[in-house]
């Protein structure tokens, strides 16, 4: 996906209880590192997070093609 003209990754998390408190603890964690330098440390950048129909959704930088 792209977002303001880069490629970004799109993290989604399912429907249910467990599971969009798990993405939102992941996201706090994520915009904690982001305010320190995660170019220094090699971590993954946080563009955004957001809730839509219930899911939640984490926005990060483009690491690679594929994640397998």
């Amino acid at each position: 996906m792209k977002e303001a003209g880069r490629l970004v990754a799109i993290k989604i998390s399912k429907n249910e209880t467990g599971e969009t408190e798990n993405a939102q603890i992941e996201a706090k964690i994520l915009m904690r590192i982001h305010g320190r330098d995660p170019d220094k440390h090699g971590l993954v950048k946080i563009a955004s997070r957001f809730f839509y129909r219930k899911h939640y959704f984490i926005v990060t930088e483009i690491l690679d093609i594929n994640l397998y």
